[in-house]
């Protein structure tokens, strides 16, 4: 019996440190996704976390190859909703390299930074 409760106590400890480690938003989805070479400018960059975010508190960059940021502007959930998902619309971007550097917060109170890439290898049509 000793060695039962000792058992799940040991479980309960690693389950709750491995929670707290974990706590920050993770990317786990992207579109476009990281390293993807496209045929033509994406409509929208959508990125989709394991935890809910905060989204008023979340800043993206959209950064071309040639090093100027393109500003963006994020959709925004209703009042009251919340979503591990956060969208943006694009511009019609040019043939090229491009990074996308986001911050998050998580509802939790963590924040997450990270870089994402992708290429355009075609023009638009003018």
């Amino acid at each position: 019996m000793r060695l039962l409760l000792f058992s799940l106590a040991l479980f309960l400890l690693t389950v709750g440190m491995a929670s707290a480690a974990l706590g920050h938003a993770q990317l786990i989805e992207s579109t476009p996704s990281n390293g993807a070479v496209l045929d033509e400018s994406p409509p929208q960059l959508t990125l989709r976390f394991n935890s809910l975010i905060e989204t008023p508190l979340t800043r993206l960059v959209l950064i071309g190859g040639d090093g100027r940021e393109i500003p963006l502007t994020l959709d925004t959930p209703q009042a009251g909703e919340r979503s591990e998902m956060i969208t943006a619309p694009l511009p019609l971007l040019e043939a090229g390299r491009y990074r996308v550097r986001y911050r998050v917060m998580a509802t939790d109170g963590h924040a997450t930074s990270g870089v994402l890439r992708f290429t355009i290898s075609v023009s638009p049509a003018q």
